[in-house]
């Protein structure tokens, strides 16, 4: 779980740079758009080999599924880090869960433009 918070961080961090991506909910949607998906995303080792040896990133953990707190969770997934955000407060809030639980195990939280 770690590792994909990791990475999530380091996606917001990239896109807190876009003129386009104001507030923490033009984020997180942009993230798990189709679009934002399919732009972040690393190369996967399997599919894509040559590219994925030049990327550098950091990568999400492949059994942890990266989703908005809009959308229902993917129940091919064990884990689900939960993406949500509060523009009032200037924060995206990441949240981890186990497939069948109801409350998170642990919480994050990421400040945005500040």
């Amino acid at each position: 779980m770690d590792q994909t918070a990791a990475f999530s961080l380091s996606i917001i961090e990239k896109l807190e740079d876009r003129p386009t991506l104001e507030t923490p909910s033009e984020i997180v949607n942009y993230m798990t758009s189709t679009a934002g998906t399919a732009e972040l995303t690393p190369p996967s080792e399997e599919y894509e080999p040559d590219a994925a040896s030049q990327y550098k990133g950091p990568r999400p953990a492949q059994t942890v599924w990266v989703q908005s707190a809009q959308q229902p969770r993917n129940d091919f997934f064990q884990k689900h880090l939960i993406l949500s955000a509060d523009d009032s407060a200037g924060v995206i809030v990441a949240n981890a869960y186990r497939k069948d639980g109801n409350e998170p195990f642990f919480t994050w939280k990421w400040p945005v433009n500040d």
